[in-house]
C-alpha cells in the first residue's frame, strides 16, 4: 500500500477532451508532492487505467493493477541491484 500511495497514480499537466471530469475540493488536491488518492476515496482497476480530469487542467491517472504488479516488481528488482552495488563499493 506504501508502495502504492507513491508510485500507483500521476498527475500531468494538460487534459484530453472528453475526460471524465472529477469533482474534488482544490483543497485536497494542491500539488503532486502532498496528494493521496485515499482522500478522494479511488481505487485502482484490475485491467485498465483509470482518468479524470481534475481543475480543468490536470489529468489525474490511477494505474491498473496489473500496471502496478509490474512496476513494483521493477522497483523491487532496482532495490535489489542497488544494495548489491552499494555492498561492491
Amino acid at each position: 500500500m506504501t508502495w502504492w500511495l507513491q508510485y500507483g497514480w500521476q498527475i500531468v499537466d494538460g487534459v484530453k477532451e472528453g475526460t471524465e471530469r472529477l469533482v474534488v475540493d482544490e483543497a485536497v488536491i494542491t500539488s503532486r508532492e502532498n496528494f493521496n488518492p485515499l482522500q478522494i476515496n479511488v481505487a485502482p482497476r484490475e485491467d485498465n487505467h483509470s482518468v479524470w480530469s481534475i481543475h480543468g487542467n490536470q489529468t489525474l491517472i490511477l494505474f491498473s493493477l496489473s500496471r502496478c504488479e509490474t512496476l513494483y516488481q521493477r522497483y523491487l528488482v532496482n532495490q535489489s541491484a542497488a544494495r548489491v552495488k552499494n555492498l561492491r563499493k
